[in-house]
């Protein structure tokens, strides 16, 4: 038998009365998961809109992302989750495009959605599975002209309302986990053999 279990994310988080930064994006993942592709959009996004900032944190497993430092691009470096909990709350949208790296599960999206954050993302690997709604996804293959446009409707129409997921709570899956240990150590029966 195969059974999967999601990664769990706090019971706590949900959303709360931290201001949200209008013209603030956020990139949290490792620079392999689409990052290159994430600023090269963020330039036309900038275009557009000049006062937009995209802060990065970067888990600290590659090397410096130092390189990416523009005018409008900050490069957090690693930060503590409690940190990036923070830029998640204060931000206009959790901000990725990518289509390098499939996504497993996608944590840092199931995080933003639960303190109410809207992902701006590409529909690859898992994350379509993880957001609360799949109104925050574009194409895999959505150009930087496209993405810009969804962020316009966001401006002008106001962002997603997203929520959390019940079942990525940490309580859920530990009951989760608890069934299937508990499953696993219950002792076999022995087979009946008749005997005449």
């Amino acid at each position: 038998n195969v059974k999967f279990i999601y990664n769990p994310i706090d019971d706590d988080l949900q959303p709360d009365k931290t201001k949200v930064d209008e013209w603030k994006l956020f990139f949290p993942s490792a620079a392999c998961k689409g990052l290159e592709r994430t600023v090269q959009a963020f330039r036309a996004i900038e275009r557009k809109y000049p006062r937009f900032r995209l802060m990065i944190a970067n888990p600290g497993y590659f090397k410096s992302l130092q390189f990416y430092k523009e005018r409008r691009i900050h490069v957090l470096g690693s930060i503590p989750h409690a940190a990036v909990i923070r830029h998640m709350r204060s931000s206009f949208a959790l901000f990725t495009a990518n289509t390098v790296f499939p996504e497993t599960f996608g944590l840092v999206y199931a995080e933003a959605n639960a303190v109410g954050t809207p992902c701006l993302s590409l529909d690859w690997g898992a994350v379509s599975e993880v957001v609360s709604d799949t109104s925050q996804l574009l194409h895999a293959d959505a150009t930087s002209e496209q993405i810009v446009a969804r962020l316009t409707d966001w401006k002008e129409n106001g962002r997603p309302h997203v929520t959390p997921r019940e079942d990525f709570r940490l309580t859920t899956i530990a009951r989760e986990w608890e069934a299937l240990f508990t499953q696993a150590t219950k002792p076999k029966e022995k087979p009946c053999h008749n005997t005449t």
